[in-house]
């Protein structure tokens, strides 16, 4: 059965842009996956599915602007997820994200990973230097060029940003990293997450993260985070 995927409440946005295509033709995806990511001028949202299937032809491109009701996918699909089970934060976050002072992004990395957290956190195999990370974390607080962590296809204003604060937390077979700013560029919490973790796995000496971050190329990053694990925790208005 043939059905389409339109974009669901995104708040009181019109013509938010679409900045990257997540899905091709022919993928098999689940509810809830990402199909697309859209941006408004101070924050950027992946749209999931409320559809399971497999995508039969992708109705938009980088650079369209899209409203509520827009199509975005032709899936082939018996299941459809009534719209009270979107995820709220895709329902909301750009309009919040709009108003807002501050944000707060979690990021959290599992070493263990039982069934019930599967996606819920980046499962890494190897043990990470802690104290490793918490000193690369300190050179990345302040106000400073991110260009090393912003994907290609961001379209922020400018690379400058200030972090106010990195907290880092360790518990059990868990490690939570917490940034907290003003706004964020595109894929920049999941980069900086990816530069960490080579430093805790010692591929990158701290000399080496540090020239990596000054370099301000992106080509020289680690390969990012994956989006499970990162969480918008909070709006501080």
């Amino acid at each position: 059965m043939s059905e389409k995927l339109l974009v669901p409440d995104i708040g009181e946005f019109e013509n938010v842009e679409v900045i990257e295509i997540l899905v091709k033709p022919g993928d098999q995806i689940k509810e809830n996956d990402p199909v697309v990511t859209i941006e408004s001028d101070k924050s950027s949202v992946e749209i999931p599915s409320i559809l399971s299937g497999k995508v039969e032809s992708v109705e938009v491109k980088v650079g369209d602007k899209v409203s509520e009701g827009d199509l975005l996918l032709n899936l082939s699909s018996s299941k459809i997820l009534s719209k009270s089970t979107l995820p709220k934060d895709t329902e909301n976050i750009i309009k919040q994200a709009e108003t807002a002072l501050a944000e707060t992004k979690e990021k959290e990395i599992i070493f263990q990973e039982p069934v019930i957290e599967k996606k819920r956190g980046w499962h890494v195999r190897k043990p990470l230097d802690l104290d490793l990370i918490k000193k690369g974390a300190k050179k990345l607080e302040g106000t400073n060029d991110y260009s090393t962590f912003r994907a290609s296809s961001c379209h922020a204003k400018s690379p400058i940003k200030t972090i106010k604060s990195i907290k880092i937390k360790s518990f059990k077979n868990r490690i939570q990293i917490e940034f907290k700013s003003q706004s964020f560029l595109q894929q920049q919490v999941r980069s900086m997450v990816g530069c960490l973790k080579y430093l805790g796995e010692k591929k990158w000496d701290l000399k080496t993260f540090d020239k990596i971050f000054k370099s301000k190329k992106r080509t020289l990053c680690a390969p990012p985070a994956p989006p499970e694990g990162l969480y918008l925790t909070r709006i501080i208005y």
